[in-house]
């Protein structure tokens, strides 16, 4: 019996043994198969997609010293914030927690707050005055920080003060707040000047940046609106609205080119990044450090999942780091990429076969999002910018666009025929060249509803139900999917409904 047992012993251990002994010789056999298959290719052209270089800048043209001094000046706290935002929301109804104290202002306690925030940020103005006299834009050399990492080739990876950025989403604030406050005194001509003159220079910081390492971020958001506003509901001549609308379309204009060359530079950025030593790369930045610049219209969130499976290998398989990362074809992978995504998501307006291959691409790239340790190149397959769900973002942008412009066209036909206008081919020419086609679907034009005053698009899905639109002109509660359609929708003045 003994013999039995010694026997079935030796047997479990030798099948342990050869267990391990296979799994050994599979690992080294992947090891050397990384080794070998890691081989990378040429470098590839990415010449039309670098930035082109930037003249010099004389410092008497250059507005962001002067903005970045500006930040100084600024006096802006969170109750601050809070009363600014609140104040240029119509549906306010003067409700505020003011130093953790909960209240409710008179109308005139309220412009009272707003008048005294302005009186605080005088100095402020007068910069951006001085600002608005220049004609350029680009970061100096001073107001930017390389991220220490020692690279083969000797080039570093560039990044801008993203605080700075921010802070001028205030300057945006205080411009419309004091635009505010002069419109309700009855000055309107003179606040509409204001908020062009600034909106002019915000849109060149935030579209024509030449230094091609700034976050795309949208600045002008609370002049546009307190724009349309003005054109909408102020007493304004016909060219002063026409100078509004020349503006909206000056600035989407700018906005787009951004948004093209903020792709070109991701592959500079990505270029850099890959010039750097893999091993320094990977033993102290991957993942944390690995493709971190973050853009509106970009999500990595499901890169931590990626990053641990790629850490994983590399800590088991010595060649993985070799057969995964390779510079030249991860570069060109995101290359490729960037230029389909050029072509496609930008092509605007979309036909309905556009649409669908988008939205076809949006689903398999969510498909990828789980980590496939033996694809080769997996960071380039996994990591490039995920052009499947910008398309999103951007006909929505050019949604919003159409939409004040046409509540700016509609405002101007009421104010000469005394009512709106049954479609909107009434506009043209007088008030607009043509009718704006739908960003998805260049098939058919905005929609518009004279009987519920809404402008709206058929969105992402191709399609918006009638019970929507009647529902949110009434202001019904809605749920579920419809919140979605909600988005593809704006009043004739241009509000979100």
């Amino acid at each position: 019996m003994s013999d039995e047992k010694y026997a079935i012993a030796r047997k479990v251990l030798k099948g342990i043994g050869i267990v391990v002994a296979a799994a050994v010789l599979a690992m080294a056999g992947l090891s050397v198969f990384f080794f070998i298959a890691g081989r990378d290719i040429n470098p590839p052209d990415v010449s039309d997609l670098l930035p082109p270089p930037i003249p010099p800048v004389e410092p008497s043209e250059n507005m962001v010293p002067v903005l970045m001094d500006a930040t100084n000046l600024l006096v802006m706290t969170r109750s601050d914030n809070r009363l600014a935002d609140r104040y240029l929301d119509p549906k306010w109804n003067r409700a505020l927690t003011l130093d953790g104290v909960s209240c409710t202002l008179s109308e005139a306690e309220a412009a009272a707050l707003v008048d005294k925030l302005l009186a605080t940020n005088a100095a402020l103005f007068a910069a951006l005055d001085v600002a608005a006299a220049c004609p350029r834009a680009r970061y100096p050399k001073e107001l930017e920080f390389t991220l220490p990492i020692r690279g083969i080739s000797g080039t570093y990876q560039y990044n801008v003060l993203w605080s700075f950025s921010f802070q001028v989403a205030n300057y945006d604030t205080l411009v419309a707040l004091r635009a505010r406050r002069l419109r309700e005194r009855g000055r309107s001509p003179e606040a509409v000047d204001e908020l062009l003159r600034y909106g002019d220079m915000l849109a060149r910081f935030s579209y024509e940046n030449e230094s091609g390492v700034v976050e795309l971020v949208r600045h002008v958001v609370c002049v546009i609106n307190e724009l349309r506003e003005a054109a909408v509901y102020d007493d304004l001549d016909d060219e002063k609205c026409a100078a509004i609308d020349a503006a909206l379309t000056r600035w989407a204009k700018l906005r787009e080119e951004a948004r093209r060359r903020g792709e070109m530079f991701h592959v500079w950025r990505l270029s850099n990044l890959l010039s750097l030593d893999r091993g320094e790369l990977y033993g102290r930045y991957f993942p944390s450090g690995f493709l971190m610049p973050k853009w509106e219209y970009r999500e990595f969130g499901w890169l931590t999942d990626l990053a641990k499976g790629v850490e994983c290998f590399i800590r088991n398989y010595p060649g993985y780091g070799r057969y995964a990362f390779q510079p030249n074809r991860t570069l060109a992978d995101v290359a490729a990429a960037t230029r389909k995504s050029c072509n496609q998501v930008f092509d605007l307006p979309y036909s309905s076969e556009t649409r669908t291959r988008l939205a076809a691409e949006e689903s398999a790239h969510e498909e990828l999002s789980q980590f496939h340790p033996f694809s080769r190149n997996s960071i380039g397959k996994y990591c490039f910018f995920d052009h499947g769900r910008m398309w999103r973002g951007v006909g929505a942008r050019a949604f919003d666009d159409a939409a004040s412009r046409l509540a700016v066209a509609i405002a101007r036909y009421r104010r000469k025929h005394g009512d709106e206008p049954a479609g909107l081919e009434e506009l043209v020419p007088e008030f607009l060249d043509v009718v704006p086609r739908d960003p998805f679907d260049s098939s058919r034009p905005i929609g518009y509803r004279p009987d519920l005053e809404v402008i709206y698009t058929v969105g992402p899905e191709g399609y918006v139900y009638d019970q929507v639109l009647e529902s949110a002109a009434r202001h019904d509660g809605m749920q579920g999917d419809w919140l979605q359609q909600l988005m593809c929708m704006r009043r004739i003045d241009g509000r979100f409904l």
